[in-house]
């Protein structure tokens, strides 16, 4: 749980620093068609090498590990980040990281949210292989009241990952892609070791939707209380959610 907290507060702490979190009369807009993008400056030319040597500084004194390795394999390409975020994308990305508040009440801006106590949580973090740095995680939960069900929140990639996709989706190594894929796959196998029988997963967002349908997940849109949503209960009072039988 500390590794997921620290990895929380050195994103927030970057997009912070940067700009990337800016009032919405700041946006930049391309074209009226476009997605804004969020600059700390309009004046700041993105293809300059130094403006983006400035950014990863702060990367390199922040430990941010991910995103320097990033940066050193789309070099190798011919290519860099841009360090430009569409408003959906940044949306998502904080919508995900937000239910880290749930489960580690101490965070700086979290949500704070006090969990009932029947909750037990486990942060499921996927790492690179040969080298310790942050690819994604998501986080898995039971309820002791329904014990042959699991419940899965938050689940986003690295910053380090969405950055690098402003480069193109081309660009992005193998090692880095199916995260939410390869998390669920370990929910999947740990929950049939274990004798669960559904895997839940409340309100996923937009991005998630193909995944889960490709894992054979179905939806449910339902406001009866159904024994899945009296599970969720204690996280969220959602009436869309997501059901694996394992």
């Amino acid at each position: 749980m500390e590794y997921v907290k620290k990895v929380h507060v050195l994103e927030e702490r970057f997009l912070q620093a940067r700009g990337f979190i800016v009032p919405l009369d700041e946006l930049i807009f391309q074209d009226e068609n476009s997605d804004p993008i969020y600059v700390p400056n309009p004046d700041i030319d993105f293809s300059q090498p130094e403006n983006i040597s400035m950014k990863l500084e702060l990367a390199a004194k922040n430990n941010y590990t991910g995103l320097i390795k990033a940066h050193e394999e789309l070099q190798e390409q011919g290519a860099s980040i841009s360090f430009r975020l569409s408003q959906n994308i940044l949306d998502w990305f904080q919508d995900a990281a937000s239910i880290d508040g749930y489960f580690i009440p101490d965070l700086p801006n979290g949500a704070s949210l006090l969990i009932d106590k029947r909750i037990i949580s486990t942060p499921i973090i996927h790492r690179s292989v040969g080298v310790d740095f942050y690819l994604g995680h998501a986080w898995q939960f039971e309820n002791s009241d329904y014990p042959h069900f699991i419940g899965v929140y938050g689940m986003k990639s690295a910053l380090s990952t969405l950055l690098m996709q402003s480069a193109g989706k081309d660009k992005i190594p193998e090692y880095r892609k199916g995260i939410a894929r390869k998390i669920l796959q370990s929910i999947i196998c740990w929950g049939k070791q274990n004798n669960k029988t559904e895997i839940i997963i409340p309100w996923p967002l937009e991005p998630m939707h193909n995944t889960l349908h490709q894992a054979g997940f179905k939806e449910f849109n339902t406001r009866e209380k159904t024994e899945e949503r009296k599970f969720l209960e204690p996280i969220s009072v959602t009436s869309n959610y997501w059901v694996l039988n394992l």
